[in-house]
């Protein structure tokens, strides 16, 4: 079961932001999200003395077989608006009015298109000719989203899932401009305590989904922890947001603090 639910879309500044919110939070002032959680990571990180080698989840070599493999199976997976394992543009303008196309010279080109597919599949994708592009994949109602990145040519340059908030999830691969796989990071790797067990969590601890505001993890700043920040009845009133720090490997609550998000008014 998740513990979120899809409000709607936003698109200052002309880039699309997937803005999650649930109904207490119609009632507050703007707060600015973001910088909030990183002052929370820096609070909890500031406390932590030991440091985890990033070697320690970058890059490991494929065998030749894996290599294949794997490659094989994301381009066979990556079939939307995808011509002989490229993006495809070109054809995307033509057969969809609802592409936005902005000839900024001869050879340079913006390129916006949203949908939702028949499936109730999400989709956006947004770039331009010089440095490539972006599509990013999302199911009704889910939390986490598919992004691939394309090089100018239309060949797969990046494949990740991640939560629409931020953290990278699962197995994050790069390819060069022939479309083989060069790197790969296990973003999952020290979180032993999974994001299954952090729904159990929830459960455990009674925390209603439209409590939550966000969940976080800190992707290798210092000690590797799960945040959950959330607003329980007794706070719908205040400013403040309570938060848990789990261990990543155990689950364990190391941190639990009640914090103001007043400073961060817009």
């Amino acid at each position: 079961m998740d513990f979120f639910h899809i409000a709607n879309y936003a698109r200052p500044n002309g880039v699309l932001t997937q803005i999650v919110t649930w109904n207490w939070q119609l009632n507050i002032l703007k707060i600015n999200m973001k910088t909030i959680f990183q002052i929370l990571f820096t609070i909890f990180i500031s406390d932590c003395s030991a440091q985890i080698s990033q070697s320690k989840i970058m890059t490991t070599q494929f065998t030749d077989k894996e290599i294949i493999e794997q490659s094989y199976q994301i381009k066979k997976a990556d079939t939307i608006f995808v011509k002989n394992n490229k993006l495809d543009i070109s054809k995307l303008v033509k057969e969809d009015g609802d592409a936005t196309v902005v000839k900024v010279s001869e050879n340079y080109k913006q390129f916006n298109h949203e949908v939702i597919l028949n499936d109730g599949v999400y989709v956006y994708i947004r770039g331009n000719s010089l440095k490539g592009y972006q599509k990013t994949l999302r199911r009704k109602d889910a939390v986490f989203e598919d992004i691939y990145q394309y090089y100018p040519s239309g060949v797969i340059k990046m494949y990740g899932n991640f939560y629409i908030n931020g953290f990278n999830n699962n197995i994050q691969y790069w390819f060069d401009e022939q479309g083989a796989i060069e790197k790969f990071e296990n973003h999952d790797i020290p979180y032993e305590f999974g994001w299954k067990d952090v729904q159990g969590f929830l459960q455990e601890q009674k925390i209603k989904k439209e409590e939550i505001v966000e969940i976080h993890r800190s992707n290798g700043s210092g000690e590797y922890i799960w945040a959950i920040v959330f607003k329980p009845q007794e706070l719908i009133n205040t400013s403040n947001v309570k938060v848990f720090h789990l261990d990543a490997k155990t689950g364990e609550i190391i941190k639990e603090i009640i914090y103001s998000t007043a400073r961060h008014l817009d």
